[in-house]
């Protein structure tokens, strides 16, 4: 049996640390800490690899119990998830300068906390796996937050191992971020990205044709940075392609497909 992950729930409600100990249990090794300062105790002999951590609660809240993450050799690869009733400016930009990955905010639905935990433990195995050669968290956070803030601008991800290039449709700025393509799948679920290649992860909105090669051999043309860029279809994903075009776009699959010489 492959080990599981270890997530550490840190809340001093408890009805709430056990609604989220029911959620991951089956699929995580868990332990809870209702305190900020009993977190520090389990954090050290348990050594988690995703956190979800309170804000507020009394005595040491969430914020400073992830500086201490950060600030412990043995600790600071974990991931930190916080979870907060309210999101504001001020909020991002506190969890961000104590070395938080990602906010949870109240009420939450479960498949949301379950990608969550998904992503940020396969980042931390990642991490592990290959120590050296990695960007830092610090810009793993900031490349998130900014491509979480303009993911509607998103025209294709591209998987150029170990990294994946983002492109956008109306920016000439380009990311790069050390993490599989899977990885971003998950994070961005639910967010309108669709995968269509092994490599390559489309915004739908994007597309303006579908070329057809060959039999089942197909590329879209999708507009990126004025210009037009070509993205294949994998002949696994060819019949969702096809179907998502057919039931969503305004155009018919068949009107968008055009024989090319």
């Amino acid at each position: 049996m492959n080990k599981k992950y270890k997530v550490l729930i840190v809340d001093d409600d408890v009805m709430i640390a056990k609604f989220l100990y029911e959620i991951l249990h089956d699929e995580y090794e868990i332990e809870t800490a209702y305190s900020g300062e009993e977190a520090i105790t389990i954090l050290n002999n348990f050594l988690p690899d995703v956190v979800i951590l309170d804000v507020m609660m009394p005595g040491m809240n969430g914020y400073e119990v992830c500086k201490y993450i950060r600030s412990n050799q043995r600790l600071c690869k974990s991931k930190v998830v916080f979870l907060t009733a309210k999101l504001i400016n001020d909020d991002k930009m506190n969890g961000y300068k104590a070395g938080g990955d990602d906010y949870l905010i109240k009420p939450f639905e479960n498949s949301e906390l379950l990608a969550k935990v998904k992503v940020f433990s396969r980042l931390k195995y990642e991490e592990d796996k290959h120590p050296r050669d990695l960007i830092s968290d610090k810009n793993t956070l900031k490349i998130l937050y900014e491509i979480s803030e303009c993911i509607l601008d998103i025209a294709y991800i591209k998987s150029e191992s170990p990294y994946c290039k983002i492109k956008l449709a109306n920016r000439k700025k380009e990311y790069k971020l050390r993490a599989t393509i899977k990885v971003i799948e998950d994070y961005f679920h639910g967010k309108g990205l669709i995968r269509v290649h092994r490599s390559f992860l489309i915004n739908p909105n994007k597309v303006i044709s579908i070329i057809q090669q060959d039999y089942r051999d197909y590329k879209l043309k999708l507009k990126c940075q004025n210009k037009i860029a070509e993205v294949p279809v994998g002949r696994t994903y060819y019949s969702k392609i096809k179907s998502y075009f057919t039931e969503q776009s305004k155009i018919s699959f068949t009107k968008m497909h055009t024989h090319y010489k």
